[in-house]
């Protein structure tokens, strides 16, 4: 049993796991990964890294599969096997499918830490079978035995594919495909308002100004990368800018493909960030204000119409799965998703934009 204040043996597992620094999130699509393999081909020593990543899913997937068919061809009980399949093949299964990720990023993105996330497991494996067997040999007195050279064996090949990454050509992969591994968007505004949605580890938003125009050998974009003025914690962004449909507005919202810019989550918070009071006077504002406050009406409005796109047709309200982005809080009521509310939100938004367009109109109508 476990001791009071002593986490269980899964919590246990989940804190080793998470020390090994697992790739975290989702794609690249396997489909995007190709993609990029027929723009532009990794230099030969990146593929031969690759392909020796590739064999560690592999194994723990053959593994998974021995497993579960010993467990399920054996003699015990359902109720057990079902415990043994969820410790056993589950955990495998799992780590396959980590490695699997790790080993498409690693590719596709150059992130090669992400590509030896298995590698990092076993060596901290390593180190508690390595502590053991000098108790078992030194204090116990027991013989040294050839199998307890296999684990380290095990290591070493894992940790094969760092050889051909300390090439030159490995090393400059990265910077060639920078702006593949963040979201892309269609412009600057799109760029500060997905910085507004989506804080930095402390909370506030990082400032839009800070981003640095840059390029690799596919696209253009930007780079965010500095201290966060607010906590003074280092922070790292990538942003890829998407023109082949950059819309002549001045707010456009979301992307197609495995990484969207923006999700419901994102979209509720924005819609509400930037609205405007419903009793706004126009005609009390300066020249500045009405433009400053037309251009938050604008993309309270497109967010809430981008918003109330997540609804399926036939469904009443956005999708559980589809509330992606920043975080929703717990007291939020699931109603703001409905298809009901937020069609109530968005004529309420558009008729206070209407009033801003129509005094802005009014205005550039007088004679200088």
């Amino acid at each position: 049993m476990t001791q009071p204040g002593k986490p269980p043996p899964l919590m246990e597992t989940r804190k080793v796991l998470q020390a090994a620094r697992p790739p975290v999130g989702e794609g690249p699509p396997t489909r995007e990964v190709l993609a990029g393999l027929r723009r532009r081909r990794p230099p030969a020593s990146v593929l031969l890294a690759v392909a020796l990543m590739a064999l560690v899913p592999l194994v723990l997937l053959v593994l998974a599969l021995l497993v579960l068919v010993d467990t399920w061809t054996g003699d015990d009980g359902v109720f057990l096997s079902l415990v043994k399949t969820v410790l056993f093949s589950g955990t495998l299964f799992l780590l396959s499918a980590l490695a699997w990720r790790g080993v498409k990023r690693a590719l596709h993105f150059g992130s090669y830490r992400e590509g030896l996330f298995v590698a990092r497991l076993t060596t901290g494996v390593c180190v508690f079978i390595a502590v053991f067997l000098l108790w078992y040999v030194l204090s116990e007195g027991n013989e040294q035995e050839p199998s307890m050279l296999v684990p380290f064996v095990v290591l070493a090949v894992v940790w094969l594919p760092a050889l051909p990454l300390q090439t030159r050509s490995a090393k400059e992969w990265p910077d060639r495909v920078l702006l593949r591994s963040g979201p892309q968007v269609r412009g600057e505004r799109e760029l500060a308002f997905l910085l507004e949605a989506r804080p930095h580890s402390c909370g506030q938003p990082l400032p839009v100004g800070a981003a640095i125009a840059v390029a690799d050998e596919e696209s253009r974009g930007w780079v965010w990368r500095g201290d966060c003025p607010h906590c003074g914690r280092p922070a790292v962004h990538v942003f890829g800018e998407r023109t082949e449909d950059a819309p002549t507005e001045p707010w456009a919202w979301g992307r197609d493909g495995s990484r969207p810019g923006l999700g419901g989550g994102d979209l509720l918070h924005l819609g509400d960030r930037f609205e405007q009071p419903a009793d706004v006077e126009p005609t009390a504002l300066s020249d500045d204000q009405l433009h400053q406050t037309w251009l938050a009406a604008l993309g309270s409005v497109q967010a809430t119409e981008q918003l109330l796109q997540l609804v399926r047709p036939g469904k009443d309200a956005v999708a559980p799965w589809r509330r992606t982005g920043r975080p929703v809080p717990l007291t939020t009521p699931g109603e703001v998703f409905s298809r009901t509310a937020i069609e109530s939100r968005l004529a309420a938004r558009r008729d206070t934009l209407a009033r801003l367009e129509a005094e802005t109109a009014r205005r550039r109508a007088l004679p200088a």
